[in-house]
């Protein structure tokens, strides 16, 4: 957060409020993001840990809930086709909300033949 702002320590001391008055479960910059989803599943810090598998399960709830996506067994797969690919895109809201989005790489989609 310091660095957002431009300014170091004292500066903060000066408003009224030191770095240590924020409350870290609210402040986005306090935390770094997980780059995927096995950094965020298994973070070292409990807190973050439990707040990332939250998120996850509450995404994959969401896109079950929605229908998304159907389960298929790899066999049933045609050959010369492949499931999309998928990534992990994590972030923490202003609001201090931990959110996790499953999202689907459209590079990777065929066109279904005719």
């Amino acid at each position: 957060m310091i660095d957002r702002l431009g300014g170091d320590r004292e500066s903060f001391v000066d408003c009224g409020f030191s770095v240590h008055d924020l409350d870290p479960s609210k402040c986005k910059d306090t935390f770094e993001v997980p780059k995927n989803h096995s950094k965020a599943w298994n973070h070292p810090d409990k807190f973050q840990r439990d707040k990332w598998r939250e998120a996850i399960n509450m995404e994959f709830k969401r896109m079950n809930n929605h229908r998304v996506w159907e389960k298929i067994k790899k066999s049933d797969i045609e050959p010369g086709r492949q499931c999309v690919k998928h990534k992990w895109v994590m972030d923490i809201k202003r609001s201090g909300r931990f959110h996790a989005r499953l999202v689907a790489c459209g590079y990777s989609q065929m066109p279904e033949s005719i």
